[in-house]
């Protein structure tokens, strides 16, 4: 005679053997007779789950839980399921749960490691890692997720332990051998990253990822042909750009461009735009008609000074012969260090701006005028390497009389002015858009500036520039140089270790003085 508990038995078999069906059958005869049976309703949750009926997973799961005993394991894949939805808070309470009635849950351990690092929480993250590890130490899913969340703190060099440790296990992951080429190129050694890179390509032939970080070793190291020509992958990724403007057939420099009208179009951040809206130069000179298309912040100071139709994203383009983005331009035109088109300054701040700020700022005082920046927008994935707690720059206070020309401050950084921390006028709450900000460089005798848009800007206008780069910096500073092929006017300081931002600004310091003594005079 069928019982429930032997019903739920038949239950158990069938779903390890993956016949959802019976498992189905027996269950459902027993939440006939029993609706509130937890056990019934949490095989029923994994059964549905596994058929991809997540919402009455959901449903079965969530009774299940609210049931007297509810087992761990319940409350785990009810945390799975939230997981899946992106719904972080209910996940990360729901393992919680389960940990809570089985401390060493591993798979709960593990998720919640998941969840963590999705929420920004790496240290968390690190620690529940860690503890999955100590209970399965094999595991490869542990071991790849811990590396992970260390390459998020910088942890590089433990970053790299992991995804040996998770290679060894399973040699043909290649998401492993991605991350630890990220991991490698974060060190430094662009030959073993592109080593990496090669391994995950021969286990995934189509790896836009793989293709798209090659591209950048290639491009730090000045192979630029190799560099464009691998870069072109980043269309193709899952979480890749979005290539605008695909109705438009593309230019890919073999066509003839006299009398044609091509859109040449910005795809990242603001110093990108500045740094290649310059190779528009070379398209005019063949005669043909450009349409610019950038972010509306430096729409009208581009217009003042290219030589074609500027026009704001989505504000909408006219008929077309051909399109491109600006760094698949720098592809097509096979640009080479020292064969970089337009000479600086390709940007000139507009004359009524120059007034502008020359009256805000006042007379010139016996110091000279420094612009610097400290930090970009929080969304940069690397923000946190390339950026420099603004009291940290009070020791260049004596040497110079400091503007800070950013928009966007950190709160902690708000408060070291505020506070008198360092002695420094904030201009960024002024900036209307990118004329502002050239108009306050051409009243500048130098710019101080971490990798952002601002250094770019100084660049594009020759003015005296100063970038303080992390040891590994973005590929566009390229490796170990002092100078840079960009901008004839830039001075490179490097860190010298992995977040030594005390050696930089004794170097910045040390150019400060002389600066004052070779450019205004030792009296």
């Amino acid at each position: 005679m069928a019982t429930p508990a032997k019903d739920i038995a038949v239950a158990r078999q069938a779903f390890s053997q993956g016949d959802f069906a019976l498992a189905a059958r027996m269950l459902k005869r027993v939440l006939a007779a029993q609706p509130g049976n937890s056990l019934a309703n949490e095989l029923m949750g994994y059964v549905e789950a596994n058929r991809g009926n997540f919402a009455r997973a959901r449903e079965l799961l969530t009774a299940a839980t609210q049931a007297p005993g509810a087992s761990a394991a319940s409350w785990y894949y009810l945390g799975r399921l939230a997981f899946q939805d992106a719904r972080l808070d209910d996940a990360e309470s729901a393992m919680r749960r389960a940990l809570s009635l089985d401390a060493g849950f591993f798979e709960a351990l593990h998720d919640l490691g998941r969840v963590l690092h999705e929420r920004g929480e790496f240290a968390q993250a690190v620690e529940c890692f860690q503890r999955a590890g100590a209970a399965n130490p094999a595991s490869f899913e542990v071991h790849h997720n811990l590396g992970r969340s260390l390459r998020s703190l910088g942890r590089y060099a433990e970053a790299l332990e992991e995804y040996d440790r998770a290679l060894a296990s399973n040699a043909r992951s290649p998401e492993s051998w991605l991350n630890r080429g990220e991991v490698l190129h974060d060190l430094g050694r662009m030959d073993a990253a592109l080593e990496s890179y090669a391994r995950a390509r021969e286990l995934r032939p189509d790896y836009p990822e793989a293709a798209a970080n090659t591209a950048l070793c290639f491009l730090a190291r000045g192979d630029w042909e190799a560099g464009w020509r691998e870069m072109e992958a980043r269309w193709r990724g899952p979480g890749g750009l979005r290539e605008r403007h695909a109705a438009i057939p593309r230019w890919r420099g073999e066509e003839p461009v006299a009398g044609k009208r091509i859109l040449v179009w910005a795809e990242q951040g603001f110093g990108d735009t500045l740094q290649f809206c310059r190779l528009v130069a070379p398209l005019v000179e063949r005669g043909a008609e450009v349409i610019l298309e950038v972010q509306e912040p430096l729409r009208a100071l581009l217009e003042a000074n290219l030589a074609c139709q500027v026009v704001a994203v989505d504000e909408g383009v006219p008929s077309c012969d051909w399109q491109l983005s600006l760094l698949s331009l720098a592809a097509v035109l096979g640009v080479k260090p020292g064969e970089i088109p337009a000479s600086v300054p390709y940007i000139r701040a507009p004359s009524e701006r120059v007034d502008k700020w020359r009256e805000r700022l006042g007379p010139r005082g016996q110091k000279l005028r420094a612009a610097v920046t400290c930090s970009g927008r929080g969304t940069y994935k690397h923000e946190a390497r390339r950026r420099i707690a603004l009291e940290d720059l009070a020791v260049l206070a004596p040497h110079a009389e400091l503007f800070v020309v950013q928009k966007h401050l950190e709160e902690e950084d708000r408060r070291a002015l505020e506070s008198g921390a360092i002695d420094a006028e904030y201009l960024g709450d002024e900036l209307v858009d990118f004329r502002d900000g050239a108009g306050i460089i051409a009243n500048m005798e130098v710019v101080i500036s971490i990798d952002t848009s601002i250094a770019h800007l100084a660049g594009a206008m020759a003015k005296p520039v100063w970038l303080m780069l992390a040891d590994v910096p973005d590929w566009r500073w390229m490796l170990e140089r002092s100078d840079s092929p960009w901008y004839p006017t830039a001075r490179l300081f490097r860190q010298k270790r992995p977040g030594d931002w005390t050696g930089v600004l004794e170097e910045v310091q040390r150019a400060l003085q002389d600066f004052n003594l070779r450019d205004r005079g030792s009296d």
